[in-house]
């Protein structure tokens, strides 16, 4: 039992949590992060009242965590610059993680550093859920989706300052790779604009990656031949969100076919379709949430 002694904004958050954790029906606001707070309350056995402070990579750690990614890094810098510049005035900082949830570049003001040094919303910050409860990096990753979390929806206490928007990134073979977060200490209402930012971003950094992988596969003929099939495939994708978005089953099917196509193109050496059917309908689920961001005028 988590004991309450003061009724103070940590007090109620923490009798919400304990809530949640027994099974009760979560708040309408709560009911987006339930299942990761179950999982801090019941697998990871976070606790929420401790006051500890962020885990940070060291420097040798965090040049390890940086190695594999150095090109993604450099190719990811544009987006973050256009994303950092969207999201700035707002008083947010940007972070791109790797898939385990560790900060391996950051944007942001020099003079708020101290403060986000504090929290950990810094290079080599350490966000996976089974270090820092729900979190906008961690549950995101976790979850493979891009996540919002607002204030009182961070499982720590600590974090409930915090406002957290986060769009994971994804490999040519449907893995997350990174992950996109932006992250303020301000209360107000752009928390909807930095996520549709961070999913425009991710996207961009997607198809970047997608592009240079294939682009520099190899110099021979066939090889080319195959690459450019391949690119000729990317855009079809973003087609398919768009006939998913009708919620006709015929187009959907034909949405779900072009898709395999282009995945067994993606990895050429496999005997099957490639992705699972639940994974191929991930993909266009993105794509079609771009489409949708680029009709209401998100884009």
């Amino acid at each position: 039992m988590i004991g309450i002694v003061h009724d103070t904004a940590e007090s109620r958050h923490l009798a919400l949590i304990e809530s949640v954790a027994q099974g009760r029906v979560p708040t309408k606001d709560i009911e987006d992060v339930s299942s990761s707070w179950q999982r801090c309350a019941s697998e990871l056995l976070i606790n929420p009242e401790s006051q500890a402070g962020p885990h940070i990579a060291t420097e040798s750690e965090l040049r390890i965590f940086r190695e594999p990614l150095t090109r993604a890094i450099i190719s990811s810098q544009e987006e973050i610059d256009r994303l950092f510049a969207t999201v700035r005035q707002e008083g947010y900082v940007v972070l791109l993680c790797n898939s385990e949830g560790v900060a391996i570049h950051h944007r942001g003001y020099e003079a708020r550093d101290e403060k986000f040094k504090k929290l950990g919303i810094w290079l080599g910050g350490m966000w996976s859920e089974q270090i820092e409860g729900t979190n906008g990096i961690g549950t995101g990753i976790a979850e493979q989706r891009p996540v919002l979390i607002h204030g009182e929806q961070h499982f720590r206490t600590r974090y409930i300052d915090l406002s957290c928007a986060t769009a994971p990134i994804f490999d040519r073979k449907g893995k997350i790779t990174l992950a996109l977060n932006c992250c303020t200490v301000r209360r107000g209402p752009a928390q909807r604009l930095a996520l549709a930012a961070a999913k425009v971003a991710a996207h961009a950094v997607e198809e970047r990656l997608f592009r240079e992988f294939f682009g520099t596969c190899g110099q021979s003929r066939p090889c080319r031949l195959i690459a450019a099939v391949r690119l000729c495939f990317w855009p079809l994708t973003v087609i398919c969100g768009s006939l998913a978005l009708t919620g006709r089953r015929e187009c959907y099917s034909v949405s779900v076919m072009i898709v395999s196509m282009a995945v067994c193109l993606y990895q050429p050496s496999s005997t099957t379709i490639g992705l699972p059917f639940d994974a191929t309908r991930k993909r266009i689920s993105q794509h079609a949430s771009a489409v949708r961001m680029l009709r209401s005028g998100m884009y």
